[in-house]
């Protein structure tokens, strides 16, 4: 399972469809989801993480904050 914002960037486009081809189930979350919304999706077994790392989310953040918050050891 892979979580990607929900962006029309170019990348994340490509990331989507390299998923699909590869069987790989793509579900999408909102910039605007808070930190907690973000630690449900990654604790329901998603095993990559696709995402803009300058999105603000609707905490006022960045989703690269809220990462760091949620798994310190990626500083």
């Amino acid at each position: 399972m892979l979580y990607v914002d929900q962006t029309s960037s170019a990348e994340s486009l490509v990331t989507q469809m390299g998923a699909f081809k590869a069987g790989v189930t793509v579900v999408s979350f909102d910039e605007k989801d808070s930190v907690d919304a973000l630690d449900n999706a990654l604790g329901s077994g998603a095993k990559g993480l696709i995402f803009s790392p300058d999105t603000v989310t609707g905490e006022g953040e960045t989703r690269t904050t809220h990462l760091q918050k949620l798994i310190p050891e990626l500083n």
